[in-house]
């Protein structure tokens, strides 16, 4: 999964988001769940951006819990359904490599079991607390979680943290690739390879996540004419603009509102 921006439609699925643990915020977005304990049959097909980050998901609508981590590199659709019932953790860029010691770049694009098709050395630890989390109301899930990776944070010392400033800066700088060196003293060379394999994607394709964010938001949540959000979120010009968002979300910028306006009005 990838970062959402809830509408209306998630409210059936029973959509419930958390923040993180404020020594947890640089490495985790938030933690969130699905699902409701009686099945009311809602689903929907939703679309997920991608944004460098990656998720851990244990599903528990089966027997046994099913943990899943993924990280994808281009838009997808997916089904979700309100008996799929499951809690997750979604990580910043940086947040996977640094708490989980993965190297997204061997992994994008895939939705891993763990246990079956990928191990890594904390499965055991997290496959022992995915059973426990039937028992327990939601706050409590996200508690435990929350502190299986506050455990895991103080086993991370010896991994680089700088990495998270950069993306920081990046997302509010969105700058093309050929003047991030100056701006954040790094040479391109260094950067490049830290970002592939702390992150698992290119500057210049972080760059492109963070303008079709804003460019998304902008779109949702104000009349803004295109050629003004092209300019806002770093573009060249309208067609640039509309160009690159048609290719990253499958849908023109006029498109994209007029969705997300007609969502509103339904509401």
């Amino acid at each position: 999964m990838a970062e959402v921006i809830p509408t209306e439609n998630f409210s059936p699925l029973n959509f419930q988001r958390f923040a993180p643990h404020p020594r947890l915020a640089p490495w985790v977005q938030c933690l969130w769940s699905i699902g409701t304990q009686t099945p009311n049959g809602h689903q929907n097909i939703e679309k997920f951006y991608p944004d460098g980050g990656a998720s851990l998901t244990i599903g528990l609508s089966t027997h046994e819990p099913v943990i899943t981590f993924e990280q994808n590199t281009c838009t997808s659709m997916r089904l979700v359904r309100a008996t799929d019932a499951c809690v997750s953790i979604r990580f910043t860029p940086t947040g996977a490599y640094f708490l989980l010691g993965l190297e997204p770049q061997e992994l994008s694009d895939k939705q891993l079991c763990l246990g079956r098709d990928y191990t890594p050395q904390w499965h055991s630890s997290l496959a022992v607390i995915a059973t426990r989390l039937y028992n327990l109301d939601l706050v409590a899930k996200i508690s435990v979680l929350e502190q299986w990776l506050l455990q895991r944070l103080t086993k991370c010392a010896s991994r680089q943290a700088h990495t998270w400033k950069l993306v920081h800066a990046i997302k509010m700088h969105p700058l093309p690739a050929g003047q991030l060196e100056d701006h954040l003293g790094v040479n391109r060379r260094t950067l490049e390879r830290t970002f592939k394999r702390q992150i698992g994607i290119s500057p210049g394709q972080y760059i492109g996540y963070c303008r079709t964010h804003q460019a998304r938001r902008l779109l949702a949540a104000s009349t803004m004419p295109l050629a003004d959000i092209a300019l806002e979120c770093g573009y060249y010009d309208q067609p640039h603009f509309s160009h690159a968002f048609q290719k990253s979300t499958f849908e023109t910028p006029a498109e994209y509102r007029a969705r997300k306006l007609s969502q509103i009005y339904k509401a």
